[in-house]
């Protein structure tokens, strides 16, 4: 992680609780799937009896 990031992470804890998540998505989409997992958007969300959901193009470039 480059410096600025690095103090960007330590003033704000959501930054660096994300910067994490995407390692993790980084590695395992590396590791187990050859990079071929498109770039993702993961959300944290807080309520009973959810597991998870995916949302296909939910959050794309209008460009």
């Amino acid at each position: 992680m480059d410096c600025a990031i690095h103090k960007l992470a330590e003033a704000l804890p959501s930054v660096e609780f994300y910067g994490e998540l995407q390692k993790a998505f980084s590695h395992f989409n590396e590791g187990l799937f050859e990079n071929k997992l498109p770039a993702c958007l993961i959300t944290l969300q807080r309520e009973k009896n959810t597991y998870g959901y995916f949302s296909s193009e939910r959050f794309v470039s209008s460009e």
